[in-house]
């Protein structure tokens, strides 16, 4: 059995990557809401989900489940809620692997060997693809846009796309 576990709002995200992988009843979600009412934790893979949108006294309370977890006979987390790469550094990775075509960049790096089409968005956001950017000045507009509405400069990630 896999467990999701995810806060509530995601929760319909998680069930349609646990429908389109095919899981059936060998996936189920967890909220992260829920799990202080939980005094047992049933066998099987638990992977931690939407970690990059939690705040300070949810991942302490993940880190502390996920030690609980390691203890247990039959229970084995796959990721870490701290030491988990975040989006930069798992786009970053997974190009400097090969397993992307495209990567991230900085708002801050030096941005001239940028791919384009790309968009600019929090390093942390989720949700749908911004408008395509196919200029480097129409990134740097992006980047003030975002800086107006009080980002700052090393929350911002330029974002190269590719079609799938």
């Amino acid at each position: 059995m896999i467990h999701f576990l995810a806060p509530r709002e995601s929760a319909p995200y998680v069930q349609d990557y646990i429908d389109r992988a095919s899981l059936g009843d060998q996936g189920d979600i967890i909220g992260y809401e829920d799990i202080p009412d939980i005094e047992e934790f049933a066998a099987g893979l638990y992977v931690f989900t939407a970690i990059n949108r939690l705040g300070p006294a949810t991942v302490a309370m993940l880190t502390e489940l996920h030690a609980r977890l390691e203890d247990g006979t039959g229970i084995r987390p796959l990721n870490h809620p701290v030491h988990t790469l975040r989006r930069y550094e798992l786009l970053q990775t997974l190009h400097r692997e090969g397993f992307n075509n495209f990567t991230a960049h900085g708002a801050w790096a030096d941005l001239s060997d940028v791919r384009f089409p790309v968009f600019v968005r929090p390093r942390e956001q989720d949700g749908t693809i911004p408008e395509l950017l196919h200029s480097h000045e129409a990134v740097q507009i992006a980047i003030g846009k975002e800086l107006m509405d009080g980002w700052s400069l090393d929350e911002l990630l330029v974002v190269e796309y590719e079609d799938t």
